[in-house]
């Protein structure tokens, strides 16, 4: 479980590829986050609601660099980690 700086407990958090995602991203809507891991601490590099896709579809898509520009401009995924 990752808890948050607001005491708010996450399922994760979990490497952020395509094969992490479809083993443990939900198959739902609802609010998920991608956390930069490559510091010293984990930092929230974007916060993300899925409604109109589930959590699981969007963050296929952030991790195959559609569905959002920036999230495709971050760099090395494996200095991220996604949760939900």
């Amino acid at each position: 479980m990752y808890t948050d700086d607001n005491g708010r407990r996450w399922h994760g958090p979990h490497a952020f590829n395509q094969s992490a995602i479809r083993m443990n991203a939900p198959d739902r809507v609802g609010v998920y986050q991608i956390l930069y891991t490559g510091g010293t601490a984990q930092q929230v590099a974007y916060i993300g609601i899925a409604t109109g896709d589930t959590i699981r579809g969007r963050l296929l898509k952030h991790a195959s660099g559609t569905g959002n520009r920036h999230l495709a401009r971050l760099g090395d995924p494996t200095k991220f980690a996604f949760v939900y």
